[in-house]
């Protein structure tokens, strides 16, 4: 049985997270959990990984963000969490 996103959004502490984008995405499996708050950790996501940040990474614009979520995608990872 995989755990997956929705799974996850439903235990302590992540229940009270909220969905901005990719809703369709809850049933995305999730096997890791990793901290990305450098720009060069983006080369060690790995696929099904759920990302949490500060959002320190992201402070030198918006294009940076979406450079981002476009790399953590092609990565495969689970899903962005931005604190």
């Amino acid at each position: 049985m995989e755990y997956t996103l929705r799974d996850m959004m439903q235990t302590l502490p992540f229940e009270d997270l909220q969905i901005i984008a990719g809703r369709e995405g809850l049933d995305h499996p999730v096997q890791y959990v990793g901290v990305l708050e450098a720009p060069d950790s983006i080369n060690f996501v790995r696929e099904n990984e759920f990302i949490l940040t500060t959002g320190y990474v992201f402070s030198s614009g918006g294009q940076q963000l979406a450079d981002m979520i476009t790399k953590l995608h092609e990565r495969g990872a689970a899903a962005l969490g931005i604190k």
